[in-house]
Protein backbone atom coordinates (compact mmCIF):
# COMPACT_ATOMS: atom_id res chain seq x y z
CA UNK A 1 0.00 0.00 0.00
CA UNK A 2 1.30 3.47 -0.87
CA UNK A 3 2.21 5.82 1.98
CA UNK A 4 -0.54 8.30 1.11
CA UNK A 5 -3.15 5.52 1.11
CA UNK A 6 -1.89 4.21 4.46
CA UNK A 7 -2.05 7.71 5.96
CA UNK A 8 -5.63 8.04 4.69
CA UNK A 9 -6.51 4.69 6.25
CA UNK A 10 -5.05 5.74 9.59
CA UNK A 11 -6.82 9.11 9.58
CA UNK A 12 -10.15 7.50 8.65
CA UNK A 13 -9.76 5.03 11.50
CA UNK A 14 -8.96 7.86 13.89
CA UNK A 15 -12.07 9.76 12.75
CA UNK A 16 -14.19 6.64 13.30
CA UNK A 17 -12.87 6.37 16.85
CA UNK A 18 -13.91 9.98 17.44
CA UNK A 19 -17.32 9.35 15.89
CA UNK A 20 -17.63 6.36 18.20
CA UNK A 21 -17.20 8.53 21.28
CA UNK A 22 -13.45 8.78 21.80
CA UNK A 23 -11.87 12.19 22.34
CA UNK A 24 -9.42 13.07 19.58
CA UNK A 25 -7.05 14.47 22.22
CA UNK A 26 -6.80 11.19 24.12
CA UNK A 27 -6.76 8.51 21.42
CA UNK A 28 -3.71 6.33 21.91
CA UNK A 29 -1.39 4.72 19.39
CA UNK A 30 -2.54 1.36 20.70
CA UNK A 31 -6.24 2.14 20.06
CA UNK A 32 -5.45 3.46 16.62
CA UNK A 33 -3.19 0.55 15.66
CA UNK A 34 -5.90 -1.89 16.75
CA UNK A 35 -8.52 -0.02 14.71
CA UNK A 36 -6.29 0.00 11.62
CA UNK A 37 -4.96 -3.51 12.13
CA UNK A 38 -1.31 -2.50 12.12
CA UNK A 39 1.60 -2.21 14.53
CA UNK A 40 1.94 0.87 16.73
CA UNK A 41 5.31 1.42 15.10
CA UNK A 42 3.60 2.21 11.80
CA UNK A 43 1.63 5.01 13.48
CA UNK A 44 4.93 6.37 14.84
CA UNK A 45 6.64 6.00 11.48
CA UNK A 46 3.92 7.76 9.50
CA UNK A 47 3.11 10.60 11.92
CA UNK A 48 5.87 10.80 14.51
CA UNK A 49 4.19 12.37 17.51
CA UNK A 50 0.56 12.12 18.53
CA UNK A 51 0.45 15.91 18.39
CA UNK A 52 1.34 15.78 14.70
CA UNK A 53 -1.21 13.03 14.12
CA UNK A 54 -3.92 15.15 15.80
CA UNK A 55 -3.00 18.12 13.59
CA UNK A 56 -3.12 15.95 10.47
CA UNK A 57 -6.45 14.53 11.63
CA UNK A 58 -7.91 18.02 12.00
CA UNK A 59 -6.69 19.09 8.55
CA UNK A 60 -8.17 15.88 7.15
CA UNK A 61 -11.46 16.46 8.99
CA UNK A 62 -11.78 19.98 7.58
CA UNK A 63 -11.11 18.72 4.03
CA UNK A 64 -13.65 15.90 4.43
CA UNK A 65 -16.20 17.82 6.54
CA UNK A 66 -15.99 15.34 9.41
CA UNK A 67 -18.06 17.53 11.71
CA UNK A 68 -17.73 15.44 14.88
CA UNK A 69 -13.94 15.72 14.73
CA UNK A 70 -14.10 19.46 13.97
CA UNK A 71 -16.58 19.98 16.82
CA UNK A 72 -14.14 18.40 19.26
CA UNK A 73 -11.35 20.54 17.86
CA UNK A 74 -13.42 23.67 18.41
CA UNK A 75 -14.24 22.57 21.95
CA UNK A 76 -10.54 22.06 22.69
CA UNK A 77 -9.48 25.35 21.08
CA UNK A 78 -7.73 23.78 18.09
CA UNK A 79 -6.42 26.52 15.78
CA UNK A 80 -6.86 24.33 12.71
CA UNK A 81 -10.54 23.78 13.50
CA UNK A 82 -11.04 27.50 14.16
CA UNK A 83 -9.58 28.31 10.70
CA UNK A 84 -12.06 26.07 8.89
CA UNK A 85 -14.53 27.74 6.53
CA UNK A 86 -17.23 29.56 8.43
CA UNK A 87 -20.07 27.35 7.17
CA UNK A 88 -18.18 24.23 8.29
CA UNK A 89 -17.62 25.73 11.74
CA UNK A 90 -21.32 26.56 12.02
CA UNK A 91 -22.32 23.03 11.05
CA UNK A 92 -19.83 21.55 13.53
CA UNK A 93 -21.07 23.83 16.34
CA UNK A 94 -24.53 22.33 15.97
CA UNK A 95 -23.03 19.10 17.31
CA UNK A 96 -21.65 20.75 20.44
Amino acid sequence: MKAHDRDEQILRACAKLVQGGECYKTITREQLATAVGCAEGLINHRFGTMERLRAELMHWAVRHRELSVIAQGLTHGCKIARRAPWHVINDARELI
